[in-house]
């Protein structure tokens, strides 16, 4: 073999393993910088998001009034925050005074719509105590607003707060005959309806301060029959407000109140089933019931208790009568 082919060899293979090393640096290139690529990707992934919105910590149904634990702050894509969201920056939540702009600015507003859990709200889906229609957006379906006159003794000394259940008690007059047949006046009180909502004291549909005001009206959530037993009774009595504890909220109102001015009206005398109170149960000399005989001797008997009223009525001029056996 001559020198040049030996020259000609070398020349080839130094070329060959140049190209061998050319290609392999670019391929190692092509592979960092797509490696680099990825981690790019991954770390843009899992930047925070920029924004933070108020959404529902759990569902919320139509008519319930909002407090602050009933709403909470979560990271939400920048792109996918609408206007009407309720949204600020990490920074800003961080500090704390936004925050009264977003979940305590809620506190007391009443859902117009129901919003699942997670849902970011937004101001229209709520009522706000003050706005035009609020009142009618805080009633359950079904019942009505009815507003009572009450003072510092019927109203429980303004211990009582909207959203607080209550037992209406209706005091009146009962005229009638006594056993002689003569004109005789009687007092009775009766449990007209029970577990009945507040939902206002005077203007006032909340009391975040818990402080004790003597009100002038309470208006109550009744059903509409309820309602009209109530207006009647304005005219045959007055109304006092009896508080109920937080365990024994929420019993079946309507059943309750039915049998309670059922009983009344048969005129039951079981003690058991019960829901009114006559004036000699209060008050009796030696167990005589002086008002029903004429000289005060005959000691009163369950037959004696059970006499006819022929007329109830409350104070002079007011209206209605109501007859019963």
């Amino acid at each position: 073999m001559s020198i040049r082919s030996v020259l000609l060899i070398l020349v080839a293979v130094m070329m060959a393993g140049g190209t061998a090393f050319y290609a392999r640096n670019l391929i190692v290139a092509e592979r960092n910088a797509a490696e680099a690529v990825q981690k790019e990707a991954v770390v843009e992934a899992v930047k925070p998001a920029e924004r933070m919105v108020l959404v529902a910590s759990k569902a919320v149904s139509i008519g319930k009034f909002i407090k602050p634990e009933d709403l909470e702050w979560t990271a939400w894509p920048e792109d996918g925050v609408l206007d009407n969201y309720v949204a600020m920056t990490p920074d800003d939540l961080a500090k704390g005074e936004s925050d009264e702009e977003g979940r305590a600015s809620f506190a007391g507003a009443v859902a117009r719509q129901t919003i699942q859990a997670g849902q970011p709200v937004m101001r229209s889906q709520f009522v706000f105590p003050g706005d035009k229609g609020f009142l009618a957006a805080v009633l359950e379906p079904g019942h009505r607003a009815m507003t009572v006159p009450i003072d510092a003794t019927k109203g429980i000394a303004g211990f009582v707060f909207p959203g607080d259940h209550v037992d209406l008690i209706l005091a009146l007059r009962l005229k009638g005959k006594d056993l002689d047949g003569k004109d005789t006046t009687r007092y009775a009180s009766l449990t007209l309806d029970q577990d009945i909502r507040v939902l206002a004291i005077d203007q006032n549909v909340t009391n975040e301060e818990g402080e004790v005001v003597v009100a002038k009206t309470a208006t109550l959530e009744v059903l509409p029959k309820q309602a009209e037993r109530i207006a009647l009774s304005l005219s045959m009595g007055s109304l006092s407000l009896s508080l109920r504890g937080l365990p024994e909220q929420n019993t079946n109102l309507a059943d309750a109140s039915d049998n309670a001015f059922d009983a009344f009206m048969k005129g039951k005398t079981d003690k058991k089933d019960r829901n009114y109170t006559i004036d000699l149960e209060v008050f009796s000399v030696n167990g005589h019931d002086l008002s029903l005989n004429s000289g005060g001797r005959r000691k009163a008997t369950p037959t004696q208790k059970a006499h006819t009223v022929t007329v109830l009525r409350g104070s002079p001029g007011g209206s209605g009568g109501l007859g019963t056996k």
